[in-house]
């Protein structure tokens, strides 16, 4: 799944706008590869769906 970043908390991992791959999910959370290189989890509220 692909996603779009819309919120503004994580500015250092993820950038407003971007679009992401969602590596997994696990209790409702995506767990993306941010542009620090570092996968993290992150609530699904900060994202649109862009591709299934």
């Amino acid at each position: 799944m692909k996603v779009k970043y819309n919120g503004d908390y994580y500015k250092v991992r993820l950038h407003k706008g971007t679009i992401y791959d969602v590596i997994s999910v696990e209790n409702g959370w995506y767990e993306i590869m941010g542009e620090d290189g570092d996968q993290g989890f992150f609530p699904p509220d900060d994202f649109e769906a862009v591709e299934e």
